[in-house]
């Protein structure tokens, strides 16, 4: 049995690295293309999105020159692909494929598979499941460097991700996405395997929904289900509540580290239910309600600032213990004060980042930030540790999104 389960083995490697020397790139170009081509090379580009997706075979790249790729110019939707693939844009100022409201536009399944996509804009999608993208049930799931706009649906409205076990989104943007549950996107775990999505360097602007007007991660499978969310800005969306982390059955995990909810003129800013979450130098500001959470969230290096527009106390919510943090008026609030709070006004900046005269400079605690490995803040600057030697207290960094750079640091290290 041993020795048949090692032919097994090393029949399919060979066949994964065989398929993997096959793999080739398939090249859309708007302008240029016909898609009578075979697409294999730039000069025999194929026209439409739709017909580069049908060449494509399972590890191969479909590279997608600039253009505005819709119904009106030739394009079938949804555009749909299954399997291992890489799709590949020019950037998302210049690669775009628009629904033109006339439907989902980009559809994609395939158990086992990995699908990484890079940048363009999906926008003017229209369905009621995932309007602008629908992952249905593959095993990784790669998004960098895109854009989600003015997609309308019921569910998962920008981007609807069921059943997949590792998602990592980097330097995205969703505005403008509406819908009646997940605005921006909808991340749903059926199955009762584990899953895991991470979020960094993302931004979330004027996207609205009944609840998860930017993120709604719903756990309903008997698995643990993990969002960690870094480096990234949740401004004026609307919806009852911004951020929520929802458990039926099975387990949810999370963190939030280096973010700013900002804006939020109706609900919550953070909403965690059934869920165990850790919030670490997260700013707060001008939130109708900043957190609310049935399991306490832990709450260190924060701050809380202006929020409760139009409802007085408390002005955090719900939460667990809150330390090390920035806390308006610290008498109010249903949260316990684990020490070293503050209440003085942040000194915030136009675009809600602490002075260079803020009493949260040198005023956190580096141990949760050091426990999540953040080196860095909200604008990818270092966060300063052990700076003894220029007369900053060792270990202590500033408290909220990000941390203050100091001259005398720049001009003794960087110049």
């Amino acid at each position: 049995m041993k020795i048949t389960f090692k032919i097994i083995r090393y029949s399919l490697l060979s066949l994964f690295i065989c398929n993997s020397s096959l793999a080739i790139t398939i090249y859309v170009d708007q302008t240029n293309g016909d898609d009578i081509n075979n697409g294999q090379t730039p000069s025999t580009a194929v026209a439409t999105v739709t017909q580069g997706l049908l060449l494509a075979n399972i590890g191969d790249t479909v590279n997608i020159s600039e253009g505005t790729y819709s119904p009106s110019n030739g394009e079938f939707l949804p555009m749909n692909f299954s399997g291992t693939i890489n799709i590949q844009g020019a950037g998302p100022e210049l690669t775009i494929l628009d629904g033109e409201l006339s439907g989902l536009v980009l559809n994609t399944s395939g158990l086992g598979a990995v699908v990484n996509i890079d940048g363009l804009s999906i926008i003017n999608g229209m369905s009621s499941i995932g309007a602008g993208m629908r992952v249905n049930a593959v095993a990784e799931f790669s998004l960098s460097n895109c854009s989600f706009r003015n997609n309308d649906g019921n569910i998962g409205a920008g981007l609807y991700i069921f059943d997949t076990a590792d998602i990592s989104m980097s330097n995205c943007e969703f505005n403008n996405n509406d819908g009646g549950i997940g605005g921006a996107m909808q991340i749903e775990y059926i199955n009762d395997d584990d899953g895991i999505m991470r979020v960094t360097q993302s931004t979330f602007t004027n996207n609205s929904a009944s609840a998860g007007s930017s993120i709604h991660f719903q756990g309903i499978g008997d698995g643990m289900h993990t969002l960690n969310i870094d480096q990234s800005q949740f401004i004026n969306n609307s919806g009852s509540n911004i951020v929520r982390f929802q458990t039926n059955v099975g387990t949810s995990f999370g963190s939030i580290s280096n973010s700013l909810f900002a804006d939020t003129k109706f609900g919550t800013a953070l909403d965690t239910q059934n869920a165990s979450v850790d919030v670490v130098n997260v700013t707060f500001v001008n939130n109708r309600t900043a957190l609310d959470g049935d399991e306490q969230p832990n709450v260190i290096n924060s701050i809380f600032w202006d929020n409760n527009i139009g409802l007085g106390s408390p002005l955090i919510g719900v939460a667990g213990d809150v330390s090390f943090s920035i806390v308006q008026d610290l008498e109010f609030g249903n949260y316990v004060d684990a020490g070293n709070n503050i209440d003085s006004d942040p000194l915030l900046t136009a675009d809600y980042r602490i002075s260079s005269s803020s009493p949260a400079i040198d005023m956190g605690s580096d141990l949760a930030a050091d426990n999540l490995g953040l080196t860095q803040d909200i604008d990818l600057e270092t966060r300063k540790f052990d700076l003894l030697q220029l007369g900053r207290p060792e270990g202590v960094i500033d408290i909220g999104a990000n941390e203050v750079q100091d001259l005398i640091f720049k001009n003794d290290f960087d110049e």
